[in-house]
């Protein structure tokens, strides 16, 4: 079985205020983090990068200087997110029999979540890491005024990597072609095909970089995962 990472990071960063892919988390850049789970990861056999153009030599340095060992492709992004994975498809192996898309701001994620992830999404077809929501979810109106709760046993947060089976993965982003739309999350361009999603619990630390407090948080879990492994 060959599975196929797609790392999305050409994001703008604007509400981080700096570039948050370079971002040192513990010494080491959050995108070099990110690939690193990938590469640790024994079912993933590539790895294609996409960012925007001005960085492409900054991080084939980075990922040289890591030693990573895998098959990595640098390719440039495209003005949405959705676009960016696209020109990410198009570097893909041919013989790819997964793809799993992953958001290159989330550096915590581990190649044991990855795995079960993929064994996932070989059961299910699709698969993605996410976990229950803790948190009371109040609906408003465009006044701010409370309409209702929602059942929060029934809502997850969805995180990354998706993965999914090649052949369902190019069919459902050439179905979001022909029908003019544009997904930020690829669980919604499968979901389109009539296609159902597996979601696979990976605990609450897999978060997303976005805000400067999110970096504070991070360190906080790589430090204790270090002091685990002392």
């Amino acid at each position: 079985m060959f599975v196929s990472a797609i790392i999305a990071a050409a994001g703008s960063s604007r509400r981080m205020g700096d570039d948050k892919l370079l971002i040192p988390i513990e010494g080491v850049p959050t995108v070099v983090m990110s690939v690193a789970a990938f590469e640790n990861c024994p079912d993933i056999n590539e790895m294609v990068i996409v960012t925007r153009a001005e960085k492409i030599s900054v991080f084939e340095k980075l990922f040289s200087e890591a030693g990573f060992s895998k098959p990595i492709k640098l390719v440039e992004g495209a003005d949405t997110r959705q676009g960016s994975v696209i020109n990410g498809l198009a570097a893909v192996s041919e013989n790819s029999d997964y793809i799993a898309i992953h958001d290159g701001a989330r550096p915590l994620v581990t190649p044991a979540q990855i795995s079960a992830c993929i064994a996932s999404a070989v059961k299910y077809g699709a698969a993605a890491l996410g976990s229950k929501v803790k948190d009371t979810i109040k609906q408003v109106d465009s006044d701010n005024i409370i309409e209702k709760t929602i059942d929060r046993s029934l809502l997850w947060a969805v995180h990354t990597p998706q993965i999914f089976e090649a052949k369902l993965y190019r069919k459902a982003m050439q179905n979001a072609a022909d029908n003019g739309k544009d997904y930020t999350d690829d669980c919604q361009l499968v979901e389109a095909v009539g296609q159902r999603v597996y979601m696979e619990f990976d605990g609450y630390e897999n978060l997303k970089l976005t805000t400067p407090e999110d970096v504070l948080i991070a360190e906080a879990i790589v430090k204790r995962r270090k002091a685990i492994c002392e």
